[in-house]
């Protein structure tokens, strides 16, 4: 199945236990069992012994005074609640028979989904936070390397073996790795003299299939790498429900301490970012990494924080799109140094002109200004048949257009026609 699961699927079916609400659990039991859990809870102040009064009892106990319950047990106990309550079964024996006798856990070390939801309902707020503006050091992921270097043997700038793994977008190690995805997909192959054979065909027909192709390319990559992420994308996001949320690494330990080396692996391959705030650490997963596991377009790809000048050169966050950056990095022309993960350099773009400065900022919002391609695209529609320009550019771009580009684009089709 790899990495495309719907985790929320997967948390509902985990352990393959049937999810019940707290009735429904308290049904399961005998009466000795209910007579235990009313005892452990205080209630014993009614004659009537039946199976339903029981669970009655109970019920009202654990709905109008479940704080009351929560605080009267120990911080060891409270912490291995939390770990249930965030899908991590490893809790101490002893917390288990605690939790049992209170009549909030079950066999198997199920939590009732409606006292669940109260649980993180409570508890989450002091986990996650969102933030205004922040400096976030962005690594570019592995699947943007991947689409730039598709754009370098696309248009001859790599034609060979050797061109491949010297250039600059990434390390030999992941030059290598990429160079054998494209192989095992079919899109280039091997010629005489090392020369590189590009499928267009193929790759054509790869470029359709978006989310399926992402995870697909992380599942080749991981799994390469020797790499399990499944549980931690599924840990990550019982805590993080919102794009825009950052979780307190330090609060969220009792969950995510087990996926530290994970989480180290992912904030260096960009699919998990980190911010410092006041001495604590964030993190969240990129924009790429949350469509990846959620299937859910992130609210940092939305087109406004892209910005196209008058002067034809579109400015892109290395965060966005990558499907979108594709088509761009097909046919617009990049005049900025590519920023490896290795050394945050300065790019040599041209420099910024002042009526350019207020979109700009706009477009730096929150990310490192540094982190950023620039394409000219004033040749654009020249190098696009009308179908793919009308579907693929014009479309997806028309709202943050200038005029004097919308104008002069739609001039130059016209003559095409």
């Amino acid at each position: 199945m790899g990495i495309n699961l719907r985790l929320d699927i997967m948390v509902i079916l985990i352990r393959g236990y049937k999810i019940m609400k707290l009735k429904e659990h308290l049904n399961l039991l005998s009466i000795n069992q209910l007579d235990k859990i009313a005892k452990k809870l205080h209630r014993v102040d009614f004659n009537d012994s039946c199976k339903t009064e029981y669970i009655k009892v109970i019920s009202i106990e654990l709905d109008k005074y479940l704080w009351d319950v929560i605080d009267n047990i120990d911080e060891e106990v409270l912490f291995d609640l939390k770990k249930l309550c965030f899908e991590d079964k490893k809790i101490r024996e002893s917390s288990f028979v605690i939790l049992t006798d209170l009549g909030i856990v079950f066999e198997g070390k199920v939590l009732p989904f409606d006292l669940k939801d109260k649980f993180i309902k409570q508890w989450r707020p002091e986990l996650v936070c969102i933030f205004d503006s922040y400096p976030v050091d962005i690594k570019t992921s592995t699947f943007l390397k991947l689409i730039l270097l598709i754009g370098y043997i696309e248009k001859g700038t790599i034609k060979n073996y050797e061109n491949l793994m010297n250039c600059n977008i990434a390390k030999k190690e992941t030059l290598c790795s990429l160079a054998d995805y494209l192989e095992s997909v079919k899109i280039i192959a091997k010629g005489t003299s090392n020369l590189i054979n590009l499928n267009k065909n193929i790759l054509g027909l790869w470029r359709n299939d978006t989310r399926i192709v992402l995870n697909e390319f992380y599942d080749f990559y991981f799994r390469r790498k020797g790499l399990k992420m499944d549980l931690l994308f599924q840990a990550l996001l019982v805590i993080q429900k919102d794009d825009r949320e950052w979780l307190q690494l330090k609060k969220c330990n009792f969950i995510l301490e087990k996926f530290i080396d994970e989480i180290n692996i992912l904030k260096s391959e960009g699919c998990i970012y980190s911010i410092i705030d006041n001495n604590y650490e964030y993190i969240q997963l990129s924009p790429e990494a949350w469509f990846l596991v959620t299937g859910y377009i992130p609210q940092a790809w939305n087109i406004e924080n892209v910005i196209l000048t008058p002067d034809f050169e579109l400015f892109i966050p290395y965060y966005f799109n990558p499907f979108i950056l594709d088509t761009v990095n097909c046919y617009g022309e990049l005049i900025n140094r590519f920023i490896t993960v290795v050394k945050k350099t300065k790019t040599n773009a041209k420099a910024i002109n002042k009526n350019n400065k207020k979109e700009f900022e706009q477009f730096n919002n929150g990310y490192d200004g540094d982190y950023y391609l620039i394409y000219n695209i004033k040749e654009i529609k020249e190098k696009m048949d009308l179908k793919n320009y009308n579907n693929k550019f014009s479309d997806v771009f028309e709202s943050i257009m200038p005029d004097i580009v919308k104008d002069e684009l739609t001039n130059n089709i016209s003559q095409l026609l």
